[in-house]
């Protein structure tokens, strides 16, 4: 019965934030697509970049709960979720630090070159392990239980342990990103801009802490499987899923607000600068 209702819980969930993502997807591409967009900021490309992809896993989960896609796109969500965390937070910190310089650090190749690397993070970490390991490749487009192989679950156990690794040291990284952030924010004159997405990041980064607090649990279940709390096991799992699926939705909502915000006072400057020049004549 607790089982049926936690899946019953997180299947409610993942809906929800599946709608809300495509919902804001399509008004963020809508405003980047109008002429001279406000939003064609490297924090807005990048945010969109990981929302699509996340996107991309919740929708093939509804579609095959335990499809082979599923399992891949969700493995390169997962290792993807740390270290666009940490870049954002990077961003962040340079908008408020160097916020003279941070348009020319974050111009387009750059921005362009983070988005290969946060595409091939995942890639490059992993890639070597499962190449090196006789049952990675095939294992890792399945379901761990539901394939003959019995090694497979060991595979999903390594798997994990890599992704957990590579999601504590990136939170820690944008923690610590964020706290020099604030020892700088009183002494900068960033524009106001700068400091909405920064409080946006740090929501976010406090949500990802839980989310990997209990991803470390998970994984620590996996290993020992026989002797762990099943009960446990799913309570903590549920908090895993919830935790990312609410940190997502909250960013996706504030995102657009921001968006909408940005476009609004884009247009009062434009119109402004018309009455302005108009006035003049």
């Amino acid at each position: 019965m607790a089982w049926y209702t936690t899946k019953i819980i997180n299947y409610t969930f993942l809906y929800l934030c599946t709608i809300i993502e495509f919902s804001s997807l399509c008004y963020l591409f809508y405003a980047l697509s109008r002429r001279n967009s406000p939003i064609r900021q490297a924090y807005f490309i990048i945010s969109i970049l990981g929302y699509i992809i996340d996107f991309t896993t919740k929708l093939s989960a509804i579609i095959t709960y335990e499809g082979k896609f599923k399992s891949v796109i969700l493995w390169h969500d997962v290792f993807l979720f740390g270290i666009i965390t940490f870049v954002l937070s990077l961003n962040r910190y340079t908008a408020i630090a160097y916020w003279k310089d941070h348009s020319r650090f974050w111009s387009f190749w750059p921005t362009c070159a983070w988005c290969v690397f946060l595409l091939a993070y995942p890639v490059i970490v992993d890639i070597g392990f499962l190449a090196s390991d006789p049952n990675g490749f095939f294992c890792l487009p399945n379901h761990p239980f539901r394939v003959a192989n019995e090694n497979c679950p060991n595979v999903y156990i390594r798997i994990g342990f890599r992704q957990c690794a590579s999601s504590v040291i990136t939170m820690i990284g944008s923690l610590i990103l964020n706290a020099l952030t604030i020892m700088k924010i009183r002494k900068t004159s960033a524009p106001q801009i700068a400091t909405k997405l920064f409080i946006q990041s740090c929501v976010s980064n406090a949500i990802f802490t839980v989310f990997v607090i209990t991803l470390v649990f998970n994984c620590l279940m996996w290993i020992h499987a026989d002797t762990a709390d099943q009960m446990l096991k799913q309570v903590n799992n549920m908090i895993c899923n919830l935790s990312n699926y609410i940190r997502q939705s909250v960013n996706m909502i504030w995102l657009v607000v921001i968006t909408r915000s940005v476009i609004r006072t884009s247009k009062h400057i434009v119109v402004s600068t018309t009455v302005t020049s108009s006035t003049t004549k």
